[in-house]
């Protein structure tokens, strides 16, 4: 173990650690938004005379369709038939995780909004990694911040992906709209930030607290110490 950190750098070494955990747990997992199963925005049998002859709608009352930026849990799929009539076997859910398809498209992620979300998300997952690589490399190796200029891009680029994770929570509801969505899951009760039959995952909430805590551990980060004025390339507080 190096000396140059004392007790606040560690702190900053462990937090930035685990909130790069965090948002990558939450970036990889579905549960960002999830609904019930729905075919043209309801589940009502009543409503879907003609699709409720071909699906076991008490099979699948109790499934739940999830999705995050750009990947989904569950989906409808039609089983082919030789003879062209359709049975109740013939439509069902699977019930599997993956990633759309394609980025954009009709079986790509079903909104722009995600598009970029997934973007923005995507980066600041994969930055924050880095960083938090940066922090262990510092515990192990001395002087890795004894660069005042290195102490302070890392704060800068630390807090950018704070703003970036921020943008991404803001900018998830506006595809709530999306008419596939809408269809399997939310109903059309749901729209821009209006999340209809839909409820928000713990993803989401993870996104939201990491953004946050991102941000504040870049303020405590060593951009943000203070100086010594007996040296002309300072080192931040914690380094000694």
């Amino acid at each position: 173990m190096c000396g140059t950190l004392n007790g606040w750098g560690y702190l900053w070494v462990f937090v930035s650690i685990a909130f790069a955990v965090g948002t990558s747990m939450s970036f990889f997992y579905t549960a960002w938004l999830t609904g019930p199963a729905l075919v043209n925005g309801t589940n009502d049998a009543s409503k879907l005379k003609y699709f409720s002859d071909y699906v076991d709608w008490n099979k699948y009352k109790d499934v739940e369709f999830s999705f995050s930026t750009f990947r989904r849990c569950n989906y409808w799929s039609v089983a082919e038939s030789k003879t062209k009539v359709f049975t109740v076997n013939n439509y069902s859910v699977v019930e599997e995780c993956g990633r759309y398809r394609d980025f954009s498209g009709p079986l790509g992620i079903p909104s722009v909004s995600w598009q970029v979300c997934t973007l923005m998300a995507g980066s600041a997952t994969a930055v924050l990694i880095l960083v938090a690589l940066v922090g262990l490399l510092a515990v192990c190796v001395n002087g890795v911040f004894g660069n005042r200029c290195i102490a302070v891009c890392t704060a800068l680029v630390q807090f950018a992906c704070g703003l970036a994770l921020v943008g991404t929570v803001l900018l998830f509801p506006v595809g709530w709209d999306a008419e596939r969505l809408r269809m399997e899951a939310c109903g059309w009760d749901a729209g821009k930030y209006q999340i209809g039959r839909c409820s928000l995952g713990w993803c989401y909430y993870v996104t939201l607290c990491c953004a946050i805590g991102v941000m504040v551990t870049a303020i405590i980060s060593p951009a943000k110490c203070g100086e010594s004025s007996d040296d002309d390339d300072p080192l931040p507080a914690y380094m000694i």
